[in-house]
C-alpha cells in the first residue's frame, strides 16, 4: 500500500514528508501543511 500511496503522490507532483519515527508532536506541527495522512494500522 505504501508504493501506491507514493506513486500517485509522486504523479501527482505533490510532496511527502517522510519520518524516521513516529513522532506526535511533528506530525501535528506539519498537518498544517499536508492534505493526507497516511499511517500504518496496528491492531
Amino acid at each position: 500500500m505504501v508504493f501506491v500511496a507514493t506513486n500517485v503522490t509522486l504523479l501527482a507532483g505533490a510532496s511527502m514528508f517522510l519520518l524516521p519515527k513516529f513522532d506526535p508532536d511533528e506530525i501535528v506541527s506539519l498537518m498544517s501543511e499536508a492534505t493526507l495522512l497516511m499511517g500504518v494500522l496496528t491492531f
